[in-house]
């Protein structure tokens, strides 16, 4: 015959009693954790943020070049930008690491122009001497090395210090650029309520990698900060993609946190003589 099991009572409380309280301490510390390490992302992200990294703004810069009547991320496209006296371009890169260069297409299979591929460096030969936004598509740990030794090559030999910014959405892989030295733009996007916890968690998501890294500016659709103020991120500098309403553009002037508005309408883009230089 099984004999029925005696509960001590009071141990059992005093084990209730000592795993709650062990639970409230864990709770607790973590809460102190979270609560010190919020406060060190707000403070390094305000200290992080940096003078705007060009002259002269804001300004609007050609969408895949000046391609009214041409093919977009062409040399066509970037002759007619310079003839337009545009300040900036934006163009669409992928990293080939069999060729070890950077090759011009929005898309893979990489688009041909006159039955070849079209390299970065064809680009930098053109008479265009103004700003290049490069929308970097494939950027990932496999390339990160080769990219970044291709990259300082070809600053080097066109001398575009100061004039090139690499953009992605990679995460991790643009914020190891970032820190390489190279003028870095991370495309960001919003997407919760202002004022719910979601939106705090994508904003602080935002403001941490800043801190790890070394962005000159975030960059994002301008329809996001239709719904959003660029004072989200307390002055950092924005550049936004891709707005062709001149009434629009002039109300995104008003804001002193927009450098950059990429358009594919040429009746808007700014032209000023001065290049700022890295020094």
């Amino acid at each position: 015959m099984i004999e029925p099991v005696v509960i001590n009572k009071s141990k059992l409380k005093k084990w209730i009693i000592r795993t709650l309280i062990g639970i409230a301490v864990f709770v607790g510390l973590y809460t102190v954790l979270a609560f010190v390490y919020y406060l060190y992302v707000t403070v390094r992200f305000s200290n992080k943020i940096p003078k705007s990294p060009i002259a002269n703004t804001p300004q609007v810069w050609a969408h895949k070049g000046y391609h009214k009547g041409v093919t977009p991320n062409s040399l066509k496209a970037v002759q007619k930008a310079h003839e337009s006296g545009v300040d900036g371009i934006e163009i669409d890169v992928h990293f080939d690491l069999e060729l070890n260069r950077f090759v011009v297409s929005h898309n893979k299979p990489y688009r041909k122009h006159n039955g070849r591929l079209l390299f970065l460096e064809d680009v930098f030969k053109t008479s265009f001497k103004g700003y290049y936004w490069l929308d970097f598509k494939n950027i990932s740990e496999d390339n990160l090395s080769a990219a970044a030794n291709r990259a300082k090559l070809l600053i080097n030999r066109f001398e575009l210090k100061g004039r090139l910014f690499f953009e992605s959405w990679h995460r991790k892989e643009i914020s190891v650029f970032s820190n390489m030295g190279f003028q870095t733009l991370y495309w960001m996007s919003l997407e919760y309520e202002t004022g719910s916890f979601k939106h705090f968690q994508e904003v602080f998501a935002i403001k941490s990698l800043v801190v790890k890294s070394n962005f000159v500016a975030l960059s994002g659709n301008y329809e996001n900060f239709l719904k959003y103020s660029t004072g989200t991120f307390e002055g950092f500098p924005i550049f936004l993609f891709t707005l062709n309403d001149k009434k629009l553009i002039n109300k995104f002037f008003e804001d002193q946190n927009v450098k950059v508005i990429l358009t594919d309408n040429p009746d808007c883009y700014t032209n000023h003589s001065n290049i700022q230089k890295d020094k």
